[in-house]
């Protein structure tokens, strides 16, 4: 049966907590899936994961880990980066030693996934494989630079003055947000639990009511490359052959994305692959589908667009299993 336990990962300004999803007898050397929730770097928190990818993990014998991170504006790309690496560090060595740590795949949905592009680009070693959902890779892309107004009215200062100067936070949402994860959801053989029944939303403060608008705000302000341009490489460096070292060691990127996303337009993740390559970034397009279609879905819902979820979960999961058989079988690479 799949329980949650919290352990304090790194205490940056504050404690950092993560979230570990896995059975009492989870293999010793499975992988872990360290994925970073979404919110535009902003807002919700690490209780927020889609049921469909609980399930995978569970599935698979997989060791499911959620971490806090320090949410912008009062957090830059520095402290981002310092999260995203003890996070990585944590995943790699829970339950291990330094000298054989576990494999992990990197996994991030929507703004979490730049958390992702930050260890990918400045830490090693690489993970084992990389899932993007619908991902932020960079905010060099024009969408987030060309003032894009995502709600009918721009946002103005004082609409969200409380949540930019609050204190430093790390998460937002309350019991009840749809997008909340919680382990009775799934029955004791992890498949969707009919039977459960969500609590009552709990009023939000005005902060975090404001904080719900923050990533519509700065994009309109063009504001996210001066919170994290200065660690934000892009990707139009893998275009230069002096970089083709870099490029070859890229893990393979596995992309779910849909092709009515109005909150992460398909292209963010298509430049990325135009620059990496084909080799490297596998987009599965959900057709019609807007930003974050499978955030409250299961893996056995029906549906194309959860068509495209299972076969890019079956290919992420060739990609680990043939990974881990060749590291069986050449132990001392």
């Amino acid at each position: 049966m799949l329980k949650r336990s919290t352990e304090v990962y790194t205490a940056h300004t504050l404690p950092l907590e993560c979230d570990i999803y896995a059975t009492n007898t989870v293999p010793d050397d499975a992988p872990a899936v360290l994925f970073f929730h979404a919110g535009g770097l902003v807002n919700w928190n690490r209780q927020c994961i889609p049921p469909w990818l609980v399930q995978i993990c569970y599935r698979h014998g997989w060791i499911l880990m959620s971490p806090s991170y320090r949410l912008l504006p009062q957090s830059r790309g520095p402290e981002l980066l310092q999260d995203a690496t003890a996070a990585y560090d944590f995943a790699r060595t829970w339950g291990r030693t330094k000298s054989m740590p576990r494999d992990v795949i990197l996994c991030g949905a929507s703004g979490g996934f730049f958390l992702v592009a930050l260890i990918l680009n400045h830490y090693l070693p690489p993970p084992l494989a990389v899932l993007s959902i619908a991902g932020i890779n960079t905010f060099r892309h024009p969408f987030f630079n060309s003032s894009t107004l995502l709600v009918q009215e721009p946002i103005h200062n004082e609409m969200v003055t409380r949540a930019l100067d609050g204190p430093v936070v790390t998460g937002t949402k309350k019991a009840g947000f749809v997008g909340i994860f919680h382990p009775d959801k799934l029955t004791a053989i992890g498949s969707k639990n009919v039977n459960y029944v969500y609590p009552p939303e709990i009023e939000e403060s005005t902060e975090a009511t404001q904080r719900g608008l923050l990533y519509e705000y700065l994009i309109y302000k063009n504001q996210y490359l001066n919170i994290v341009g200065n660690l934000d490489r892009g990707y139009d460096w893998a275009k230069d052959p002096e970089y083709g070292f870099k490029v070859k060691d890229w893990p393979v990127s596995i992309v779910i994305h849909g092709d009515a996303d109005r909150g992460v337009p398909l292209d963010v993740s298509e430049q990325m692959r135009a620059c990496l390559g084909q080799d490297k970034v596998v987009i599965f397009v959900a057709k019609g589908q807007d930003h974050l279609f499978e955030l409250d879905r299961f893996i056995e819902d029906l549906g194309p667009e959860m068509d495209t979820v299972r076969s890019a979960v079956a290919y992420l999961v060739d990609i680990v299993t043939t990974k881990k058989r060749s590291a069986s079988c050449h132990p001392s690479d």
